[in-house]
């Protein structure tokens, strides 16, 4: 013992002597002491104190007995102290966070290297053919590159971008990237789409940026009559399902004459009503083959109810049917404005986004292949399962393709309080909202819903919110709808404000400010419990925990090249500082008044995911901002 204690002690000595050859010290103090591991007083930890500390447990130096520097509250300094200040020094020489909000208006803004999900990010650039991947620090990973030559121009997104999941079965490529792309065969409003492209991981190498070359090895355009005889088109997102099988959001196009007949009432000649329909890609298609086959569809027009015509079998009171969609209750050519899908595997649901309806539906998937699986139907026969979907009895909850829960603005159905669309309206929780989710199983609060909400017209910010479905709305689909009278209000029913204020890890909560993007935009939950949200009007994501500190912040520097003069410039992406002009030949905002580097949404993935296992995973750039001509960054951003 007595050994190893002088050991310990010429260690302790050497280290001092080493540490004291190349900082020369001056005498120190005790007074003034304001924290621990603070020897010295100079409010701040530092390799003094280091030398210090350790001279005092060496015997070396007389003890230093204040005890605000004492760590572990012993009365002495001693290896304890050393030890705390050795972990303290790396994260001023190596600092835990990257704050570049005075010197950059676009690429990596901040970044809390302690409190970030450590993933990577997804994102189409949305008036661009560019598909990115980054990691925290902005360095792009990825970059595929979707080039029409039909049209001479890059394609752009319309709108979702997804890894899709593993299944070797279904012949799907490790770290195949799916992304929907603008074909522009309907007007529907909102949300333009008409394809999907698939992409190689290899291919993700940034090889054919700026060219008029496609990454996509496999495009799949959806402009076509579909079994009700509509012309129709898919557009905004998809879901991605376990078997490799792919359910998108659609339209389809409805004259006048039909929707009156149906007992509806309309100003216009045509209306373009949601409906879902399932494909399952033939990936290894050659050929002369179809590339894929479509196994289910659902339509909402199938779910109406109307009280104009008593003579139609969808007569009725709307109050006494919340789970069929009331007819009269909006006129735009985009009926529902769905934009957003996503499925459920473990109840067998989907969920829409229904903006205009200021609503999330759910219904069950009645697809004759799952049917038949559990025993309901004796074989798979697509018609099965879609007459099934267009019904509202039978499948695994009785009630078809009917809603099995709806939430939003109970005005919908003529059970609300008031009729109005502003902040005193006590019972409508969402408001043109976007980007409804299951929360994922294994994460906090799994199976309860988030959502959104943008706020378009009776705030000035927009939040993300949860919505409890506990004791209502069920796993197994069980409490389709509470039995209230029109006027009341279920206060239990109000959703959870999960962020609306939002500052910075190094601020402050006091400094919090709220954030608004009145259009696009979405949120999802990570692995950690933070969000990763996407004001799209800005162009801005951030990850922010669930009290509203903002931990990692990014801007797109990515703006218009879609619209430029063909053919297309060869000489790469033109990035967009939004303090100052943009470049020649760039727009500054789109046709909807969004800012030309908008975004429609991220989705960020855990670097454990199947896509990367076995990838090299090594930056093919050290920022977007390198490719391009962004010029200087030069203060925090301006946008509108």
């Amino acid at each position: 013992m007595e050994r190893s204690n002088n050991t310990r002690s010429i260690n302790l000595f050497i280290a001092a002597i080493l540490v004291m050859s190349v900082f020369s010290l001056a005498a120190f103090s005790t007074n003034a002491i304001a924290l621990k591991g603070d020897v010295d007083g100079d409010d701040d930890i530092d390799l003094k104190d280091l030398v210090i500390s350790l001279q005092t447990a060496a015997g070396m130096a007389e003890n230093v007995t204040d005890i605000s520097a004492d760590v572990n509250e012993d009365g002495k300094l001693g290896i304890e102290e050393s030890v705390y200040i050795l972990k303290v020094i790396p994260d001023q020489v190596y600092p835990t966070i990257i704050d570049n909000r005075d010197t950059h208006t676009v690429g990596l803004i901040y970044y809390d290297l302690k409190n970030a999900y450590d993933g990577y990010l997804l994102y189409p650039a949305k008036h661009d053919g560019s598909t990115f991947l980054l990691d925290n620090y902005g360095r792009v990973i990825r970059h595929w590159f979707s080039y029409d030559n039909s049209k001479n121009k890059p394609t752009e997104p319309g709108q979702s971008t997804y890894f899709l999941k593993e299944n070797t079965d279904a012949g799907i490529d490790p770290g195949t990237m799916v992304r929907a792309g603008i074909y522009n065969c309907i007007n529907s409003g909102g949300g333009e789409g008409g394809r999907l492209e698939f992409f190689k991981w290899d291919t993700g190498d940034g090889t054919h940026f700026g060219t008029t070359t496609t990454d996509a090895y496999l495009s799949l355009v959806f402009c076509f009559i579909n079994s009700y005889g509509y012309e129709s088109t898919s557009h905004h997102d998809y879901a991605v399902l376990d078997n490799g099988n792919i359910m998108l959001l659609a339209v389809e196009s409805i004259p006048k004459a039909d929707v009156e007949a149906a007992g509806g009432t309309t100003t216009l000649d045509i209306v373009n009503p949601e409906w879902v329909f399932e494909i399952k890609p033939n990936y290894d298609a050659g050929p002369g083959e179809d590339p894929y086959e479509i196994v289910w569809e659902w339509h909402i027009w199938d779910h109406t109810i109307q009280n104009n015509n008593s003579g139609l079998d969808n007569f009725g009171d709307p109050e006494d049917y919340p789970e069929k969609l009331y007819m009269d209750t909006v006129q735009p050519a985009f009926w529902n404005h769905g934009n957003s899908i996503d499925y459920n595997e473990d109840t067998n649901q989907v969920m829409l986004s229904l903006r205009k309806h200021d609503n999330i539906v759910v219904f069950e998937h009645t697809a004759s292949y799952i049917l038949a699986e559990k025993g309901l139907l004796d074989d798979d026969d697509p018609s099965h399962g879609n007459a099934i979907a267009a019904s509202g009895v039978s499948g695994v909850y009785g009630k078809g393709g009917d809603f099995l829960w709806r939430y939003g603005d109970p005005d919908n159905y003529s059970r609300g309080v008031t009729s109005n669309d502003g902040d005193d309206d006590p019972d409508k929780y969402l408001e043109q909202q976007h980007d409804a989710q299951w929360i994922k199983s294994g994460y906090p609060h799994a199976g309860d819903i988030t959502v959104f909400n943008n706020n378009i017209s009776f705030a000035n910010y927009t939040t993300v919110l949860r919505i409890d479905v506990s004791g209502e709305y069920t796993g197994d689909g069980i409490g389709y709808f509470r039995d209230l009278p029109a006027g009341e209000i279920w206060e239990e029913n109000a959703p959870e404000v999960i962020i609306k204020d939002i500052y910075y890890s190094n601020e402050d909560p006091s400094q919090s400010t709220t954030f608004y993007s009145e259009e696009i935009s979405g949120a999802h939950m990570l692995p950690n419990g933070n969000f990763m949200v996407t004001a799209g009007i800005q162009g801005r994501f951030f990850e922010v925990t669930e009290g509203g500190m903002i931990v990692w912040e990014y801007y797109n520097p990515i703006g218009d090249t879609v619209h430029w003069e063909a053919p297309y410039p060869v000489d790469g992406i033109y990035c967009y500082n939004v303090d100052r002009d943009p470049a020649a030949g760039e727009m500054q905002y789109d046709a909807r008044g969004h800012i030309s580097t908008a975004i429609f949404r991220t989705t960020k993935y855990p670097k454990d995911h199947w896509a990367f296992d076995g990838r090299d995973m090594d930056p093919i750039a050290d920022s977007l901002e390198a490719y391009g001509a962004c010029g200087p960054l030069d203060g925090p951003p301006q946008l509108p």
